[in-house]
């Protein structure tokens, strides 16, 4: 419970500090180490015991019902059947829609960045990535990946996405 404190108080103090928002290392470390607390976590969060069943039906040829999800399915049995672990497979996804959440954030954020950082790790950040409805993950960094699309005038990539 203590880390979970821990960053907050590092994000806030990162947010009262106009110097150390101004340190590139220093956002970078930041950015860094959230990074690593919120996508390495091994067994946390509620959903993971679904989805590690179904990794390893998966690898075994047995799927699931992937009408729902086919994209997701598709995605997952890339992995499960090249023999990747599951959790290798969970932590590097997380990792990736991380990286690409704080990517467009920071471009699209403005000068008052940091006051929002502070919102997403205590409201967004610690539920859609300590708890990790993983689906829900890996479905807004597609939409942010789409918005970025639109914004930049790519239509039909957007609509794709």
């Amino acid at each position: 419970m203590v880390l979970y404190f821990f960053f907050f108080a590092w994000v806030l103090l990162y947010v009262l500090s106009p110097k150390l928002q101004q340190d590139k290392k220093a956002r970078a470390l930041l950015f860094f180490f959230l990074c690593l607390f919120l996508c390495t976590g091994y067994m946390v969060g509620s959903d993971w015991v679904g989805y590690e069943e179904d990794y390893l039906y998966a690898a075994r040829g047995i799927t699931l019902d992937e009408r729902k999800e086919p994209g997701y399915g598709l995605f997952r049995s890339l992995f499960s059947k090249a023999g990747v672990d599951f959790w290798h497979f969970h932590i590097v996804t997380k990792i990736i829609c991380f990286i690409i959440t704080i990517k467009f954030y920071l471009k699209y954020a403005g000068k008052y960045y940091a006051w929002g950082l502070l919102y997403l790790y205590s409201h967004i950040f610690l539920h859609e990535f300590i708890n990790c409805p993983f689906r829900s993950i890996i479905s807004a960094a597609i939409l942010i990946i789409g918005l970025k699309a639109l914004l930049e005038g790519r239509k039909k990539q957007f609509l794709l996405l």
